[in-house]
Order: C-alpha cells, then structure tokens, then sequence
C-alpha cells in the first residue's frame, strides 16, 4: 500500500543530505536523492532563479561543508537548469557544470578509492546527463547567429570546456576501471555500475557522431540474451535498446532493429500501467521508437512482432501514415527519420567568420544517407511486390511493369538479391550476426526468365502460447492485487 512522504523543509534536506554525505551513509543518500524532485518542486517552483547555488548551501550547511557534497548538489542544480530553465542557461552555466563534472569524475578517477556509494538510479543520471550536456553544448557552438563578439571569444578561449575528446577519456576511463577492478576481484558497486552505464554512453556518444559501427563495437561486452544490469533501471534500458535499434537500421541490419525496438516497445507496454519509466524523454522516446519500427518493418517483411505491439503501432501512427509507407511515400520516410533520430552532432569548433547556423548539417548529413538508402529499397519492395505475383515471370515483362529497360532491370535484380540478405544477430557481441535471408521472395534468373521462390516462413506456435499464458498470469495478478 502506497505511503504519502513528508517533504522535509529545504533547509532541513540540505543538512541531513550533507550529514549523509560525509558519512558515507548510501541507504540515506539513496532516501534523500529520491526526494530531490519532490523538495524543488514544493518549494521552488514558482521561483524564477530555481533551487539556490552552492555558495548558498555552503552558507546553510557553515564551517566544515564537505566538497564532495557542493560537487553532488551542483551536479543536481545544473541539471534542474537545463531541464526546468533551458532557454536561461549562459555560457558561464555551461563552462560550470563542465568544470563541475571534471570535478565529480575526478574524484571517482583518483588512485585512492572513495568509499561514497550512489544509489544506481543516480549514477545512471549522472552519466546520462553528462552526455545530454556535451550534445547540447556542440548544438549552442554551432548556433552563431545571436552571439556577440565576447560569448565568441570565450568559446575560443575554453577549447577544453566540453571537448570531444575529454567526454570520451571519462568514459573510457571509467569502463577500463571498471574492467580491471574487476579482474582484480576488486570492484565496488560504483564503479561497476559507472563502467557499465559509461558503456551504454558511448553507444550513446558514437551514434550521436555518426560512427555506428563503433557504437555496437562499444557494447559488445553486454550480454543481450540476458537480463542484465541495464533492467535495474527502466531509463537506461530504454536507451540502450533505442540507440542500439538506430545503429543497427543505419548499417542496414533491419531485422535486428526490428528486434531491438519491438523488444523495448512491448516491456514499455507492459510497465507503463505499473510505474512511469521515470525519464524526461521517455514518452518522446517511445514515439520515436513506433516510428523507427514502422520504417525497419517496412523493410524487413519476414520478421513478426508482437500483436501488442503491432496494434500500438498502428494506434500511434494512425491509418494515413501507415498507407503512406506502404506505398513507399519517401517524404514519410523522410518526416519520421527527422521527427525519431537522436541528436546529431558537430564536436569541433565552428568557423565563426562564416555568419551561419551549421547545427542541424550533421542531422541533414545523416538524413541524405538514410534517404538514399530508402530509395533503393522502395523500388526493391515494388519489385517484391511483382515477384510474388508470379512464379515466373520474363525480364521483358517486368521490365514493362516497372518502366525501365531490361539492362537497368536486370542490375536493380543483382540489388534485390544482394540487399535481401543480411547479418543478423543470433548471440554473443551485438556487432556479429550470421548471413541470413531477410525476404520472403527468392528468385534465380535463367538466361531471360525469372523463377520465383516464395519463402515461407514457419509459424512459431510456442511463442504465440507462451505470450498469452504470460498475458493470463498478468491478468490474474491484476485481479488479486
């Protein structure tokens, strides 16, 4: 049964967080971050300045204020502002909530072992928010219209603030701590965890730049058959299958994106009448997701989903969407590409004597691949389409249907059969996979004729039993409860 709990005054939750702190007490950091939200929002939230700095904390809390907990608490004010005051935040925010983590990380870096414990959630926070500001601090460096001269020579001047290439030594540099720690038997939950979560990081980070092989190469060390650490909590699951699913349809391994969104879609579903998934993006997330499926589905015919979440997907994207990717309408393709792709970035500094916003070419740039892409397979789904018509059919005829000469006919067919296999992923790194048919329609050609071999495949009744036993035991749950 659930329990109103007493939001302490502002004051009150500062001193018993800082108690907790230097005390290294983890159950009552745990109780006391968990009421973080809940303190801004009763006191602060009609404030226009937001929760106060940390040299107001370090006035309430007096001499002796522990530095590891002003580094704690900025980490939390910072991300308020970003949230709750976006459009506000300065330069100078910005280069302090760098400043802030180098800090925080730092601390966690040093020889000497802390001993300080976060409760998952926030560990998985910090590093989510770690990258959510690098991204929207290469975004704001790109937007060079409404800066003046000096915001121009402080970016300049702070080459090191939100560099690339330090954001990806933190996190490599957690992941390896983490790796030997525990081949020494010697890794504390933090690290293990901030390892962990700074893996799913970079799959984060390296899609965000475009390089999705190195995206699934950085976590191949995550069992995906299994239930791992990720599950423990539901926003870090959720982004693991979102940027995974994206990285596997831009290298064109579309039935494991279907898999990959289909998976994380149908556990939405199931949560979502239990518990809010607990992430600010996490209802925008779900809706890019029901797109990005709809388009790997389109592309990959064999591969079955849930019933669950094939009537979701209709029910989101409504009947006219649905149609129009069917027919292979580009421009829909186009629309939820741009309206379900992550935020795509620029890590260097921009030309500044160039007076024009270049932040969305990354995104434009990523869009034209996926377009091209798209275009091939619209006309190979039209050639589908005709094959399984027919069990054979001659080059002239079809080459009359789709209006093109036999020649340009017989090269779009080489396409058909080269595209229509593909890896995919049975076990083990998520980059490996094995070279499977990822079609219905297979077809050899013999001099000028088209023989056609429909690939049925086998209805998999065990999955369709186990569904609806699960479905019964949930619906019983229900009743009892």
């Amino acid at each position: 049964m659930s329990h109103q709990v007493e939001v302490p005054e502002h004051r009150t939750y500062v001193l018993n967080f800082h108690q907790a702190v230097k005390e290294k007490n983890a159950t009552a950091i745990k109780s006391l971050y968990e009421l973080w939200s809940k303190v801004i929002e009763k006191h602060y939230k009609q404030a226009p300045e937001g929760p106060p700095n940390s040299s107001v904390i370090a006035s309430i809390v007096g001499d002796g204020v522990d530095q590891i907990f002003l580094t704690l608490y900025n980490e939390l004010f910072y991300r308020y502002l970003y949230a709750k005051a976006h459009s506000s935040v300065t330069l100078e925010n910005r280069i302090g909530a760098w400043e802030n983590y180098s800090r925080l990380f730092n601390y966690f870096l040093k020889p000497d072992k802390p001993v300080i414990t976060l409760p998952n959630q926030w560990i998985w926070d910090i590093t989510d928010e770690f990258i959510y500001q690098f991204q929207d601090y290469c975004l704001y460096k790109y937007k060079v219209k409404g800066k003046n001269e000096e915001e121009i020579t402080q970016i300049k001047n702070h080459p090191q603030v939100w560099n690339v290439q330090s954001v990806l030594k933190y996190l490599y540099s957690f992941v390896n701590k983490a790796e030997s720690l525990e081949e020494e038997n010697d890794g504390g939950d933090v690290y293990k965890m901030l390892g962990y979560f700074c893996t799913i990081g970079l799959l984060r980070i390296h899609c965000s730049l475009g390089d999705y092989h190195l995206a699934l190469k950085s976590v191949s060390k995550i069992d995906l058959h299994k239930k791992g650490l990720f599950t423990q909590v539901t926003a870090c699951h959720i982004s693991l299958y979102y940027y995974l699913g994206f990285a596997y349809m831009m290298m064109r391994r579309f039935v494991d994106a279907t898999k990959a969104f289909s998976n994380i879609l149908l556990y939405i579903s199931r949560i979502s009448n239990k518990q809010h998934p607990g992430n600010r993006n996490t209802s925008k997330r779900e809706g890019q997701m029901y797109n990005l499926l709809a388009i790997v589905m389109s592309f990959s015919p064999m591969q079955r989903i849930d019933e669950t979440v094939k009537k979701n997907l209709k029910e989101k994207l409504g009947e006219l969407k649905m149609q129009r990717i069917q027919r292979g309408d580009v421009a829909v393709f186009e629309e939820m590409f741009l309206a379900a792709c992550p935020k795509f970035i620029f890590p260097a500094i921009p030309n500044y004597e160039i007076e024009d916003d270049d932040y969305q070419s990354p995104s434009h740039q990523q869009l034209k691949l996926f377009m091209n892409e798209v275009q091939q397979m619209v006309l190979l789904s039209t050639i589908r389409s005709y094959l399984k018509l027919y069990t054979s059919i001659g080059i002239d005829k079809l080459a009359q249907f789709l209006e093109m000469d036999k020649e340009h006919l017989r090269i779009q067919l080489l396409c058909y059969s080269r595209k229509n296999r593909n890896l995919v992923w049975r076990g083990g790194p998520a980059l490996e996979g094995q070279w499977s048919p990822t079609s219905d329609t297979d077809f050899y050609i013999d001099g000028d004729m088209i023989h056609v071999v429909d690939s049925k495949t086998e209805r998999r009744f065990g999955e369709f039993f186990i569904r609806h036993i699960n479905k019964f035991d949930e619906i019983i749950h229900d009743a009892l409860s």
